[in-house]
């Protein structure tokens, strides 16, 4: 409950980029359609190891209540999400994706950074090294890589990056 209330106070605040009005908040139950729609446009095809795509894996998991999310939202419209799992000490950021045409706005930089307010907590988050985006922006706020694994589905190299508190 505590924690839920310091995301609050933090996630009311509303970000102005170039003459644009951003609001972040909480992701509520009515958003899920928005969160699908979101998912289909901007992530990459689902792995092959997954038995359904990234949006009902990211909308079951937050109907489960086995994560919390964040959004940007742009009139109304989300625009940019990130989804995480936390514990007293650590927290996880999963899923993350903003569409298209309000990317390099440094909208995620921002969700990630609200994130970091919280203190005392090692945060980890996992990309494929072609995440340019991704890295350059978990590399802003003092990321830095502590492993490499190989995805066992696509072969590609996946990367761990971590910020210890």
């Amino acid at each position: 409950m505590f924690a839920f209330f310091i995301l609050f106070v933090i996630i009311g605040s509303v970000l102005t980029l170039s003459s644009m009005q951003y609001k972040v908040r909480k992701i509520k139950k009515e958003d899920y359609k928005q969160v699908k729609k979101l998912a289909s446009e901007t992530y990459f095809p689902p792995r092959i190891s997954w038995k359904r795509g990234p949006e009902e894996i990211i909308v079951s998991a937050l109907k489960k209540g086995k994560c919390s999310a964040i959004g940007v939202f742009f009139k109304e419209e989300l625009v940019s999400y990130l989804d995480y799992k936390e514990s007293d000490q650590e927290a996880k950021i999963g899923f993350c994706m903003t569409k298209k045409e309000h990317r390099s706005k440094s909208l995620m930089s921002r969700l990630i950074e609200l994130l970091l307010e919280r203190k005392n907590k090692e945060f980890f988050v996992e990309t494929h090294e072609d995440n340019k985006a991704m890295i350059r922006a978990l590399k802003r706020q003092g990321f830095k890589e502590s492993a490499r694994k190989i995805d066992r589905t696509d072969g590609k190299e996946t990367v761990v990056y971590t910020l210890k508190p």
